[in-house]
């Protein structure tokens, strides 16, 4: 009898064990033996089979490519937009300066200016017979090489003394100031000098009215100023590309920093086990 009193109390000993570590077994998972949720339990996994809801910012990543190109686009229209600007200009100048007014006024200029030296010279050619106006460029060209010989002697420890260079400097001045006087003295009073550099103002003066003219019509040219148009709207659209691609940099920097500091720091987790299935940490 006592035997089987024995038995039969190990035996409900026994159940009440197996329904004990059933009931514990049962209560370690979040929501009951079925999870409350899903028919089914699954371990917790490192994969997005279990976790369909993600932190990772996927869209401010993906959009950094696009915003690139969409930069490097906007560089190259700007740049492209430059190259047509500069092929215009350079289309009317070279129509401008190949045109029948501006070459005949830019020949004229040329004959203008070889009238007008050929008569400077037969103008001076009396004082080349002159003998203080030759003792003044004899005594003009000596000081100036004495002055150049010093300068080739001197080396940076020993430079050459500017009480040395200083008179010879003032000497070879006045003699050119006198052969200047003398000089202007002949081709004041000469009436063929003053002809010819009449003519040559005047020749001159054409030409600076062409250029001058040239110049307003380029500003107000229309292709040309569509084309600056066009150079200004593709700097903005550059510009708004890089602000954009620069805020997008940033965005994705506050979204990965949001996404690693919430996993890292989670309260639901207990020495590194998270028993609800979300929010785990991922090492970076």
């Amino acid at each position: 009898m006592t035997s089987n009193r024995a038995s039969v109390w190990v035996a409900a000993a026994a159940v009440i064990l197996v329904a004990g570590s059933t009931a514990s077994a049962q209560q370690s998972r979040p929501n009951g033996a079925n999870g409350g949720m899903d028919n089914s339990y699954q371990a917790t996994q490192f994969g997005p089979t279990n976790n369909p809801y993600s932190d990772y910012p996927a869209a401010e990543v993906q959009a950094i490519p696009a915003a690139r190109a969409r930069a490097a686009i906007a560089k190259m229209e700007l740049l492209r937009a430059q190259a047509d600007l500069n092929r215009g200009t350079r289309a009317a100048v070279r129509s401008f300066d190949k045109s029948d007014d501006v070459t005949k006024a830019t020949n004229e200029q040329q004959q203008a200016y070889q009238q007008y030296q050929a008569a400077r010279e037969r103008a001076l050619q009396p004082l080349r017979d002159d003998k203080d106006y030759q003792a003044a460029q004899v005594m003009k060209e000596e000081i100036g090489k004495k002055i150049a010989a010093r300068h080739a002697e001197a080396t940076p420890d020993k430079p050459v003394p500017m009480s040395e260079i200083f008179p010879m400097a003032w000497l070879k001045l006045s003699y050119s100031m006198r052969m200047t006087q003398r000089e202007s003295e002949a081709l004041r009073h000469n009436a063929e000098v003053n002809d010819a550099r009449n003519r040559l103002a005047s020749a001159t003066n054409r030409v600076t009215t062409l250029r001058n003219r040239f110049d307003q019509d380029l500003r107000e040219d229309p292709d040309l100023i569509a084309a600056r148009r066009a150079v200004f709207d593709q700097k903005v659209a550059m510009i708004a590309a890089q602000t954009y691609m620069a805020g997008l940099y940033e965005a994705r920097g506050i979204a990965i920093d949001y996404a690693y500091f919430i996993r890292r720091h989670n309260p639901y987790r207990v020495m590194g086990y998270d028993p609800y299935g979300f929010n785990r940490y991922y090492a970076y």
